[in-house]
C-alpha cells in the first residue's frame, strides 16, 4: 500500500490545480483550506491517538510483559 502515496500526491495536485482553474481569483485559498483540514486532522491524531487510546492498538501486551518478566526476564525482547 505504500506505494500508492505518490501517485495519490499527484493526482490530489492535479485536482487542486483543476480547482484552481475554475476557482479562477481564489486559487491561493485552496491550498490554504488543505493546510488548515491537514492541521486539524495532525492536532486530533496526535492528541486521541497519542495518549490513552494507544492501547488499544497492543491489547494484552501489559499483561504478558508482567507476565514474562515474572517467569524468566532474560528470554523476551521487545522493540519499539
Amino acid at each position: 500500500m505504500n506505494f500508492l502515496w505518490l501517485p495519490l500526491i499527484y493526482f490530489a495536485a492535479l485536482g487542486l490545480d483543476a480547482l484552481g482553474e475554475l476557482a479562477g481569483r481564489l486559487w491561493p485559498v485552496l491550498p490554504a483550506a488543505l493546510l488548515v483540514c491537514f492541521a486539524g486532522f495532525f492536532a486530533s491524531y496526535c492528541l486521541s491517538f497519542g495518549g490513552a487510546s494507544r492501547a488499544g492498538f497492543y491489547p494484552g501486551l501489559g499483561e504478558a510483559v508482567e507476565y514474562v518478566d515474572a517467569r524468566a526476564p532474560d528470554s523476551a525482547y521487545i522493540t519499539d
